[in-house]
């Protein structure tokens, strides 16, 4: 459960942006940043424990699998890189293209979406091209493997369904509009967040949309998931609203915040917790209710991680603050 309030237990400033999420895992935090570093700090302290450059920008921001994080940045001929978790040494490189989405794993094999409409599968221990395909546009969204099948949603506004095994496309759906960020997993069915403000609830066994929803404004988070089934929707206009578990009814907005938020949305001990552009963090409780609000020095405009009580938030300017809860 976290706590009724927050203090800060550290800061430490990393590089000149951070992008995306923090992975938190085995004592050690590690970043992704803007200036080409993939940089891990000890928990407890903050202290740097290692530091690895990538050759440019890493929004993609890193996925662990295994032994390794996983990890590419967004130059032309950007690589994708295999790094050994325990010490940031490089396992493996391979030039794959620019991209800006975090890979997806199962089974062994990362799969890489670029923003040239190229999709590869590479063995997660050694980087080995298992398979390699061209959709017709660059992909808007992270990767996602659900029901037996690879899903990538293009920026030409269709979500292709491929066998994770060959790459082949087993199906396609064509969308109203672009997606504007992740897809996520709710029950059977896959969330897909538009532009437009609207979420399409689509069902892949049937490949039927089931469900098509207007939020008001466009929707910049990926869908959250809580233990308890309901999905949670955080809009460009810092509301969220909340999504019943299975297909029980239509989504409510359970929170008005007021100001912009981007992509800062996360749930974790029975509590969101939403980032603002203004830096302030709420942590809400399922019913809409602020728990607490913190307000940081900078933009919050990545989700936050919560790891072993404490709250670990991506400052948008280049800085990691670790917040504890106060008793």
């Amino acid at each position: 459960m976290l706590a009724d309030s927050v203090d800060t237990a550290w800061r430490r400033r990393i590089g000149p942006s951070i992008l995306s999420p923090l992975l938190v895992e085995d004592g050690i935090v590690v970043a992704a940043t803007g200036g080409g570093r993939v940089v891990a700090l000890e928990a407890a302290t903050g202290e740097r424990a290692w530091r690895r450059g990538v050759g440019g920008s890493v929004r993609a921001g890193l996925v662990r699998g295994g032994e390794w994080l996983l990890t590419a940045s967004e130059r032309d001929r950007g690589r994708a890189f295999g790094l050994r978790f325990r010490d940031g040494g490089v396992s493996w490189a391979r030039e794959v293209g620019a991209v800006v989405h975090p890979p997806a794993v199962a089974g062994g094999t990362a799969f890489f979406a670029t923003t040239t409409g190229a999709v590869q599968a590479l063995d997660v221990r050694t980087g080995a091209l298992i398979w390699e395909t061209t959709l017709t546009a660059a992909a808007a969204a992270p990767p996602l493997v659900h029901a037996g099948a690879l899903w990538v949603a293009t920026r030409a506004d269709t979500l292709y369904a491929l066998d994770p095994a060959t790459g082949r496309a087993a199906a396609r759906l064509g969308l109203p509009t672009p997606v504007s960020s992740g897809l996520a997993v709710h029950g059977p069915d896959i969330l897909v967040p538009l532009h437009s403000g609207e979420l399409l609830a689509y069902d892949p066994a049937a490949d039927v949309v089931i469900g098509r929803h207007a939020l008001g404004a466009p929707i910049l988070a990926a869908p959250v998931v809580s233990e308890t089934g309901e999905a949670y929707v955080l809009t460009s206009a810092a509301e969220v609203w909340r999504v019943p578990a299975g297909r029980a009814g239509e989504p409510y907005r359970v929170a008005a915040l007021g100001g912009a938020a981007r992509a800062s949305l996360a749930v974790a001990g029975g509590a969101l917790l939403v980032g603002r552009l203004d830096g302030e963090l709420v942590a809400l409780e399922p019913d809409g209710s602020v728990r607490w609000r913190v307000r940081l020095d900078d933009s919050i405009a990545a989700p936050v991680t919560v790891a072993t009580d404490a709250i670990y938030v991506p400052l948008l300017r280049g800085t990691v603050v670790k917040l504890v809860g106060v008793r």
